[in-house]
């Protein structure tokens, strides 16, 4: 983002993972404006458009889903952060993990004064088998793991939008921690 941007959007903030990142956030904090965040990975990304029908092979269009991506606007007095996480975990234990976490997080919101409007998170599951044959046998193979992909929704008033954001991935980089500590 250029100076000229940064003076027109206002002052700027940071989540603690510009030097992961190479990016600094900013935004304008007007009221009723809406505006996005991200503390995923865009700006190291190629971003261009595609005519209909026409493929690229740039390495923006062809890598794999990021594994944490997460994003912030202002609705009026609300700020509203969504992250989407993909691993490949059992189950069961990223259910517990997941829980044990967003207790965690709606308790440093607490502790730093804000208001929970609502934290929710769904888990889509994908068991994936493959079919195969080299002669007349069909051989069946199915992973150990269901892929896992978490959607969450956290809509919080009087926080910091970015402290809520950085709260959200510090929770799922601490859940992504404990799931393949052991692998």
């Amino acid at each position: 983002m250029g100076k000229d941007e940064k003076n027109m959007l206002g002052h700027e903030h940071t989540c603690g993972h510009e030097g992961e990142h190479g990016h600094e956030h900013t935004c304008s904090h007007e009221e009723g404006h809406e505006h996005h965040h991200t503390c995923g990975h865009e700006e190291a990304h190629e971003h261009h458009t595609h005519h209909h029908d026409e493929t690229c092979e740039c390495p923006s269009c062809t890598m794999k889903k990021e594994k944490l991506k997460v994003t912030s606007l202002l609705q009026d007095s609300a700020v509203v952060v969504s992250a989407e996480y993909h691993t490949a975990a059992d189950r069961d234990r990223a259910g517990e993990l997941l829980t044990a976490r967003m207790e965690t997080l709606a308790g440093r919101i607490d502790a730093q004064g804000g208001i929970i409007g609502h934290i929710k998170t769904s888990v889509e599951l994908r068991y994936v088998e493959m079919y195969s044959l080299t002669d007349k046998t069909v051989m069946k193979k199915a992973s150990d793991l269901p892929e896992l992909t978490f959607y969450m929704a956290a809509i919080v008033f009087a926080v910091k939008e970015e402290e809520l954001l950085c709260l959200v991935r510090e929770m799922f980089e601490d859940m992504d921690r404990q799931l393949h500590e052991d692998q």
